[in-house]
């Protein structure tokens, strides 16, 4: 049985100052082994390094000057981070009737043990996640919960019932991302396909709904028929707005055609991007992640790897949306293993390495190597994040799951 565990770290997350952990008291907080301490700050230009040997105390205490000088944060004890662990599980439903649950577990469209969740947006004080149709007996397909809800929250589908599978181009079929964007718009992407695990079956076309998220009403949809093939996988969203214009742009993620789709909303007009062999030469074309960083006064870039990777790679945002050719692509360096990326805050990216607990950061600051990884949790024997974004209180979530890459 799947068992999914949303939790925000007993740190507050501060944007605009070293991610240090406190998840364990400063005193447990170990020495880097390599001969150099680094601690990267946004507010630097370069980054400022301690060569070795530096005190492990005095490592702590400039990592704790550096976290304070970010800003101000409040401290909060254990017992208000255990509140705010929430267990999601397949049997945790918010049904209309009991007779609908009935009726829908005698028929094999609700098999508990089937529904995985995969990612998360928090939107005020709700928490917005995804259930993939991997396997059959997944009710629905996006759905939230309010977080004081405690301990085991009742995930209700979004925007209600009726729109979760069915035949109107509205409906959702299988949720494969999300986003939240500033305007208070949740951003969905729907492969279109079901059963994806065991039986892939096309039930509609690939496409992205947008829905406002105070109350659900569908304000964008887009048919991504024309951009795709018959064995695409889209997996990644990323929602851009325009530094000029303020109008979106989106970049999906297509794994097996090894490319990016790039669309303008307010022009309903899109494109393929598509990235050099390269990028996935070590092996399959299994999974494409991507992550968006906007930085003032840089360029903005979108960050990717392949999940058979060990190689982080980037391109500009304005190569991608107004580049009549491919745009250039940086390799920015490889890690000791396939990457798995969970999420990005300013310049700082998650990622964790495959099978393996524990989430570390990366400053784009610095070079795309081990050394400058930075440990931010050790996570939990038998549990893999699969997504980390900031949430309600400002504080960094992590979603983890009992079930390997």
């Amino acid at each position: 049985t799947s068992v999914n565990r949303l939790t925000p770290r007993r740190h507050h997350f501060y944007p605009n100052a070293v991610a240090v952990s406190l998840s364990t008291p400063m005193t447990s907080l170990k020495s880097r082994p390599s001969s150099q301490f680094s601690i990267y700050h946004p507010g630097f230009a370069v980054s400022h390094r301690m060569s070795s040997p530096v005190p492990e105390g005095l490592q702590r205490l400039v990592s704790l000057l550096l976290l304070l000088g970010g800003c101000w944060g409040e401290v909060r004890d254990g017992k208000y981070f255990q509140d705010l662990c929430f267990r999601l599980t397949g049997s945790g439903v918010s049904w209309p009737s009991e007779e609908v649950r009935d009726n829908f577990t005698t028929s094999g469209r609700f098999i508990p043990r089937n529904i995985v969740v995969t990612g998360f947006q928090g939107w005020r004080d709700q928490m917005f996640v995804i259930t993939p149709q991997f396997r059959p007996g997944i009710p629905f397909t996006l759905s939230k919960f309010d977080i004081f809800q405690r301990c085991f929250p009742e995930l209700q589908p979004f925007p209600s019932w009726n729109l979760q599978g069915g035949d109107s181009f509205q409906n959702l079929h299988n949720a494969m991302d999300l986003q939240v964007d500033h305007r208070d718009l949740l951003w969905v992407l729907d492969s279109g396909n079901i059963n994806t695990l065991v039986h892939p079956t096309r039930v509609g076309p690939p496409k992205v709904l947008a829905f406002e998220a105070l109350t659900g009403k569908v304000v964008h949809t887009i048919d991504l028929s024309l951009l795709t093939c018959d064995g695409s996988r889209l997996q990644t969203i990323l929602v851009d707005y325009s530094r000029q214009t303020g109008t979106p742009w989106l970049y999906i993620a297509d794994a097996a055609a090894r490319t990016i789709i790039v669309y303008n909303v307010a022009e309903s007009k899109g494109q393929r991007v598509v990235l050099p062999e390269v990028v996935c030469k070590d092996g399959p074309r299994d999974v494409l992640y991507m992550t968006l960083i906007k930085v003032f006064n840089r360029p903005e870039r979108v960050y990717f790897t392949y999940l058979s990777s060990k190689r982080m790679f980037s391109i500009k945002t304005v190569d991608l949306k107004y580049s009549s050719r491919n745009g250039t692509v940086m390799d920015e360096g490889t890690s000791p293993a396939s990457l798995v990326l969970l999420g990005s805050v300013d310049e700082n990216i998650f990622f964790r390495y495959k099978g393996k607990p524990e989430i570390l950061m990366w400053n784009i600051n610095s070079t795309f190597k081990e050394k400058n990884f930075i440990p931010v949790d050790a996570g939990e024997e038998g549990r893999l994040a699969t997504h980390v974004a900031l949430g309600y209180g400002g504080m960094l979530w992590v979603l983890e799951g009992n079930y390997q890459d």
